[in-house]
């Protein structure tokens, strides 16, 4: 299942818990375990997956920078 697909289907599942308590129902118990389980797996799973290229995209975003400025990552702390 494509990332964006899982991340949509846990927007709705919590859109559905934001309705029931409009209800007045109590959520509280079950969110806080849905909430807790879902983050600690995605992160440590799915996301994790992602890891790689996040790092490669943001290296290609600080080297385009460093040649737009003349500067170097560590430089800018000392200018």
């Amino acid at each position: 299942m494509p990332h964006k697909r899982v991340h949509d289907l846990f927007i709705k599942k919590i859109e559905s818990y934001r309705d029931r308590f409009e209800l007045g129902q109590s959520i509280e118990s079950e969110l806080h375990e849905v909430l807790s389980k879902w983050l600690i797996n995605h992160i440590q799973h799915d996301d994790a997956d992602y890891v790689g290229a996040v790092k490669e995209n943001m290296m290609g975003i600080i080297k385009e920078k460093e040649k737009k400025t003349g500067k170097n990552w560590f430089a800018r702390f000392f200018s």
